[in-house]
């Protein structure tokens, strides 16, 4: 009895041991907030505008402009060639787009799909961050190999019923791609590859692929963490 006694809390004190230690999710977590600024720079940031291009079609360029304000606050204004600006975005509570050009110019509340991706687009932070807080769940799923460079591959289940693959550079940790299934704008769900690309001056732009478009679909420039914000317009 008194050595099964003995290997039962030999067992146990290993148990605990194993269980004390960070998992891999957690180390490569901790790489990735490092490699990005840090946890206290980043939650030090309170807004945010990027500047980018739309190509809906391959002679169609609409410029665009995303403002975000934490927690959740989101402007995204668009200028079609030759036509006046429309808005959309989440003002934290409500959903809204504006479209001058439509047969109903007057602001009004986004609803179903559209208003469902306004909200989600508006999270302030990636969903790496602060994810528990946030009410979201992160998977491990393992090291593999990607447009020939070695990954980590994490997915992500958000509060608002969306799965997100990151994939996040083996050495710098950095996050070179994301992929997810979305509605663009109402339309079916297509599923959308966002890479991140290096630019001179720590800088980076961010590349959308959706399935039968003409080639990039987006491209957002924005400036580093830790360079002076634009504080967004109100969105009411």
């Amino acid at each position: 009895m008194v050595p099964q006694r003995w290997m039962a809390l030999a067992l146990l004190g290993v148990a605990l041991q194993i269980w004390a230690q960070p998992s891999e999710l957690e180390r490569v977590l901790e790489q990735h907030y490092r490699a990005i600024g840090g946890l206290e720079r980043i939650r030090a940031l309170q807004s945010v505008r990027m500047i980018g291009t739309v190509f809906p079609q391959p002679d169609l360029a609409i410029r665009l402009v995303v403002e975000k304000r934490r927690p959740n606050r989101l402007r995204i204004d668009y200028t079609p060639p030759n036509a006046p600006t429309g808005s959309e975005g989440f003002d934290g509570e409500v959903p809204w787009e504006f479209h001058p050009y439509l047969d109903d110019p007057q602001p009004h509340r986004a609803t179903g799909e559209i208003g469902l991706g306004l909200q989600r687009a508006a999270e302030f932070d990636s969903p790496l961050v602060d994810w528990k807080e946030k009410g979201h769940r992160v998977r491990w799923v393992g090291v593999e190999s990607r447009d020939g460079r070695t990954v980590i591959h994490l997915e992500v289940f958000t509060a608002l019923k969306e799965r997100i693959d990151y994939f996040l550079d083996a050495e710098t940790y950095r996050m070179v791609q994301t992929q997810m299934v979305r509605s663009i704008h109402g339309s079916p769900p297509v599923l959308v590859t966002t890479r991140v690309l290096r630019l001179p001056r720590d800088r980076r732009v961010m590349v959308s692929n959706a399935p039968g478009g003409p080639g990039p679909r987006r491209l957002l420039r924005g400036d580093p963490l830790g360079a002076d914000p634009t504080e967004p317009s109100d969105s009411r």
